[in-house]
């Protein structure tokens, strides 16, 4: 079930700005072997999870079974059968330790700092999450 997204809804348009640095990623050949079904879905897991607050990845996991507008910001292919919550911590940890991932979320943030995306009132985005994960890849180069 694909639900109906506004135009104006501030997820439709981070889903075109990560889909586009991941494709940006594909295209310059600097994924590193991080590309394909499971990195992008990993990384826009991290990206909701950042956008709604969600501090637990199991209690994320349990909200994608049920939420059809998270199951959409993912996208084709991703099966909530494919997030097995034992594997899932640790393969996206992985996935945002990257250097792959610092290219998309050095890509993203900024473009969606200046449309304003983060103090959309239909998010609760937790900016400290984001920083700690920028700051984690950033030590890790």
């Amino acid at each position: 079930a694909s639900p109906s997204v506004p135009d104006d809804h501030p997820l439709r348009t981070f889903k075109e700005l990560v889909e586009e640095a991941l494709s940006n990623l594909d295209e310059s050949g600097e994924a590193g072997g991080q590309t394909g079904a499971s990195f992008e879905h990993l990384i826009k897991s991290s990206l909701l999870m950042a956008l709604y607050s969600f501090a637990r990845d199991r209690v994320f996991l349990d909200h994608l079974r049920y939420n059809t507008l998270f199951q959409w910001f993912l996208g084709a292919g991703a099966s909530t059968a494919d997030f097995d919550a034992t594997h899932f911590s640790a393969d996206r940890e992985q996935a945002l330790g990257s250097p792959a991932a610092r290219r998309v979320f050095d890509e993203l943030v900024p473009k969606a700092g200046q449309r304003q995306l983060f103090s959309s009132e239909l998010l609760q985005v937790n900016g400290r999450l984001i920083k700690s994960w920028m700051s984690q890849q950033r030590a890790g180069a």
